[in-house]
């Protein structure tokens, strides 16, 4: 019988801190879309664009450090964390 390996990658602190930035900030952002920033008297921009330049530098120090299968992990992690947000959301507001 076949023994299975189990393979531990290793993560460096900087790499963990970086993943939880990127997706908070990916997270903000679309929380913060929902609250609208005039600019000047003609111009009104959401205010997820205070946040969401951050999560695209964070974005790009992965793909150029990590390189693009550790980044493509970290893009449909944080996908899917936000997909997890808009169910637990759309739950509380059904909540009586």
């Amino acid at each position: 019988m076949k023994e299975m390996k189990y393979s531990k990658e290793k993560y460096s602190g900087l790499y963990l801190a970086l993943s939880i930035l990127f997706v908070v900030c990916l997270l903000l952002s679309n929380i913060l879309a929902a609250k609208l920033l005039k600019i000047g008297n003609n111009y009104s921009v959401t205010a997820g664009v205070l946040v969401f330049p951050i999560s695209y530098i964070i974005n790009d120090i992965f793909s150029e450090v990590y390189g693009f299968k550790k980044t493509k992990k970290l893009i449909v992690f944080g996908f899917l964390m936000n997909l997890f947000m808009v169910l637990i959301f759309g739950l509380a507001i059904a909540l009586p």
